[in-house]
């Protein structure tokens, strides 16, 4: 099972001392070969985008892509962008979910990711 995500932030410096604010592009490409989590049929996937300030729910932003019926290796191909993101206190969390009518939505898979080890657009992490 495979998520492809493309993660770039660009940060503009204040008067103030950190944090310094930045703006977060994420761009959700496509999931490869996901597990089907349908009693009946095959699972509708879709994606869903936290960021998480300070690593606390309470501020938390979310977005999600547009649901793909009936796809075990969905293409979304979605851009996300996030203001006023502090990258030294952020958690960006990945969630592939399943939509159903009826029911709860099923999470499929996630992954948590510290903004922090995110290298800023144009540049590359040490």
């Amino acid at each position: 099972q495979f998520l492809y995500l493309i993660g770039a932030y660009s940060g503009c410096q204040h008067l103030q001392p950190p944090p310094i604010m930045s703006h977060l592009r994420v761009h959700v490409a496509a999931a490869r070969d996901l597990k089907n989590t349908q009693m009946i049929g095959v699972s509708d996937p879709f994606v869903e985008v936290i960021v998480r300030p300070g690593h606390r729910r309470e501020n938390e932003m979310r977005k999600s892509t547009k649901v793909l019926t009936n796809d075990l290796s969905p293409r979304w191909g979605e851009d996300f962008h996030f203001d006023n993101v502090d990258p030294s206190q952020t958690l960006l969390k990945i969630k592939v979910k399943n939509k159903y009518k009826m029911m709860k939505n099923k999470e499929m898979g996630f992954v948590d990711i510290d903004i922090a080890d995110i290298p800023p657009a144009g540049g590359e992490k040490e």
